[in-house]
Order: C-alpha cells, then sequence, then structure tokens
C-alpha cells in the first residue's frame, strides 16, 4: 500500500512547498520512495487523484502560531481556543 505523508501549507511556492514523503508498506516494511515538493496546488491535486489503494496522513495547519495565540490572550489549549474561536463571528475571527 502507498502511504503519503504530507506536511502542508496554505499558500505554496518554491520557498515554502507543500513537502511530501512517499512511501510503501510491504508487510512490516515501510520503505521511502520519495520526497516531493509540490509548488502549487495542482501537483497537491494530482496526488491525490493517484490509483489506489492509499493513505495519506496529512499536517494542516488549522490554528494560529502559539505566539500570536498567547499575545493576544487566547486559551492557548486545543479545546479551549476552538471553543473561544467557535463562539467568535467570522468578522470577530478576521
Amino acid at each position: 500500500m502507498q502511504i503519503f505523508g504530507i506536511d502542508f501549507t496554505s499558500s505554496p511556492g518554491p520557498r515554502k512547498p507543500i513537502t511530501c514523503i512517499q512511501a510503501e508498506l510491504s508487510g512490516k516494511y515501510l520503505r521511502v520512495r520519495s520526497l516531493d515538493r509540490w509548488t502549487s496546488f495542482s501537483q497537491f491535486e494530482a496526488a491525490l487523484e493517484q490509483t489506489g489503494p492509499w493513505i495519506a496522513g496529512i499536517d494542516f495547519p488549522f490554528g494560529q502560531s502559539n505566539t500570536f495565540i498567547k499575545n493576544i490572550g487566547w486559551p492557548t489549549d486545543w479545546a479551549g481556543y476552538v471553543g473561544y474561536v467557535s463562539r467568535m463571528t467570522r468578522q470577530e475571527f478576521r
């Protein structure tokens, strides 16, 4: 089975690409096949269209940086952060 480990960025480009390790699981062995650096969303989308079976683990940037959170006084634990932000309007969040 193919396995993708993807470090996602919301604005891919040459300086900060979406990084992907492509590996293959065979029995109890995991063999790395390639390290890809995708500089556009179209490259990421093409990878998702590959014939399976495959599975991906993706590290998406779901939150704000810890420094930002601390500086503005928001809760620093995940449950507190999500609860606090979920009560905000879109305008308040912006």
